[in-house]
């Protein structure tokens, strides 16, 4: 019987701390009328950490890029020539064009955005292809997040052309919370099943020894 009750309270605990995580996403606009190597703008999150695996671009036709993302703590803001400012978070080559205004996927090595926060967001091809993006300040919000927007920047870190309006979407997932229709991470899945199984089993062979 304590083992039973052991297993039980067990497999309570795993229940109570699965997290839970929920993909979301943020779009700009796709309608372009101007463009440079990169844009600048902030991101604003609110009640939970967020992390990014995956952007959509406007980017210039029949052109195959390599896009860098930066970040920083804070604003970009009085920091758009200084490189030792910011972080390279994400690299990704081979990055073939949709077309203007169409959006282009790009996978990203996963970065976290903490909760409660304002972090730079600086994504570029460090010249000459351009990111295209839309003259003037703009600002984009959902429920998990803020969009304000933003510069361009001409090379890798160079001139700053001022405001323009990234166009973009930004794909997330939501850590922290518990949302509808959010599902547990696979190992949490895992770990619980396996606790299910053997509670199967312990209480199978307890039948048994008691026939006997």
């Amino acid at each position: 019987m304590k083992r039973f009750i052991t297993l039980f309270l067990t497999i309570g605990l795993l229940i109570g701390t699965i997290s839970q995580v929920q993909a979301a996403s943020i779009t700009t606009t796709f309608t372009s009328n101007n463009g440079q190597s990169g844009n600048m703008f902030n991101i604003t999150t609110f009640g939970n950490t967020l992390t990014v695996n995956s952007m959509e671009l406007n980017l210039d036709s029949e052109t195959t890029n390599s896009i860098s993302v930066y970040t920083r703590n804070g604003t970009f803001m009085g920091f758009e020539n200084n490189a030792s400012a910011w972080t390279l978070v994400s690299h990704t080559s081979g990055v073939t064009s949709a077309g203007v205004n169409i959006p282009t996927f790009m996978d990203v090595t996963d970065f976290s955005l903490l909760a409660n926060s304002v972090t730079g967001i600086y994504v570029t091809t460090g010249g000459p292809t351009n990111i295209n993006y839309t003259n003037g300040n703009n600002t984009f919000a959902n429920a998990d997040l803020q969009l304000n927007l933003g510069v361009g920047n001409a090379d890798l870190f160079g001139t700053v052309f001022d405001p323009r309006t990234w166009n973009g979407t930004i794909n997330y997932t939501v850590q922290n919370g518990s949302p509808v229709g959010a599902v547990p991470e696979p190992g949490t899945i895992s770990l619980m099943g396996s606790g299910l199984v053997g509670l199967a089993l312990w209480r199978t062979r307890k039948r048994t020894e008691i026939k006997k």
